[in-house]
């Protein structure tokens, strides 16, 4: 991780535009100075899968799950950290 980086996130997405009929976990680094999260590994995903169940085991362990807000993207379904 680089030193300007504060924490990673991990997001999983259902159904979404690029994995139709697919979850999808994409990192996110929360970089120093900036306002917007950026992607990790040139937003490559870390897991594209069948399940949710298969989305979660593929988050690193240890992280928490925060869950989704209202306002967050309909295919956004869990940011775990």
């Amino acid at each position: 991780m680089s030193d300007d980086v504060v924490m990673r996130q991990y997001v999983i997405y259902r159904f979404p535009r690029d994995y139709p009929g697919k979850y999808v976990v994409r990192g996110w680094s929360i970089v120093r100075g900036r306002e917007s999260t950026a992607p990790v590994a040139d937003d490559k995903p870390l897991a594209v899968v069948d399940t949710l169940e298969e989305a979660r085991r593929a988050v690193p362990a240890g992280l928490f799950n925060l869950g989704r807000y209202d306002q967050d993207e309909h295919q956004i379904v869990e940011v775990w950290v």
